[in-house]
């Protein structure tokens, strides 16, 4: 009888501890983005985006700029089949992408349209993509694509300060219509086709180096623009 009690309090101590472990464990560090858009490009995307992107298709960062090498719109995207892409846009940018984007959509026959799709950063990678979601790899954590609403568990300023350590800037709140070198090189391939801006860019990078440089200032809590020459 003893050692029958000595057992069922061992397994007793086992269960609470490990279910106050599951029960205090930490949600997963999820952010909603409230200024985003998801555009899905069809009926042959390669041949619209190839010619007036800076980066190739199955990059998951690329940029729309003008002839002068300045950002219209920086997006991150993802290749979901052979004929569809999708692109997360800063919804503050929208307008003039669709201004920019028209007269090519016309020529080229591609489709672009919203979608539903909600955007969320998660910070750890902890979320597990199911079904109709997909995710897009960042320097650390992954954006989110889902058409079903999750709950935001990280404060805007706990997200300000996981993109500042983790060099994480957003277009339309950290940089604008910059030349796109001064942001990153991470939206430019140096080895693809022409596109609208390559003369510039190229120049600049193998002439000489960008003026600017888009910088984490932990200090000042945001991303600032220091001279690069």
């Amino acid at each position: 009888m003893t050692i029958y009690k000595c057992l069922l309090q061992c397994l007793g101590y086992f269960l609470v501890k490990h279910i106050n472990r599951f029960t205090l464990s930490s949600p997963m560090r999820i952010y909603k983005f409230i200024d985003k858009a998801v555009l899905l490009v069809t009926h042959n995307p390669d041949k619209l985006l190839n010619g007036i992107t800076s980066n190739t298709i199955d990059a998951s960062k690329n940029a729309f700029l003008d002839k002068f090498g300045k950002i219209i719109a920086s997006v991150d995207q993802v290749k979901i089949s052979e004929d569809s892409v999708l692109l997360l846009v800063s919804s503050s940018c929208l307008q003039q992408l669709y201004t920019h984007l028209k007269p090519y959509i016309q020529l080229s026959g591609t489709k672009v349209q919203a979608t539903k799709y909600f955007v969320y950063f998660d910070l750890d990678s902890a979320y597990k993509i199911e079904g109709n979601e997909f995710s897009i790899p960042q320097s650390k954590g992954q954006l989110v694509l889902t058409e079903k609403k999750m709950e935001n568990t990280v404060s805007d300023e706990e997200f300000l300060l996981f993109r500042l350590e983790n060099n994480i800037p957003l277009h339309g709140v950290d940089y604008s219509n910059e030349m796109v070198l001064n942001v990153s090189s991470s939206f430019v391939s140096f080895t693809k086709g022409c596109y609208l801006g390559q003369e510039v860019v190229a120049r600049v990078h193998h002439l000489g180096k960008p003026p600017k440089k888009l910088v984490a200032d932990l200090e000042k809590k945001k991303f600032v623009f220091v001279d690069n020459r």
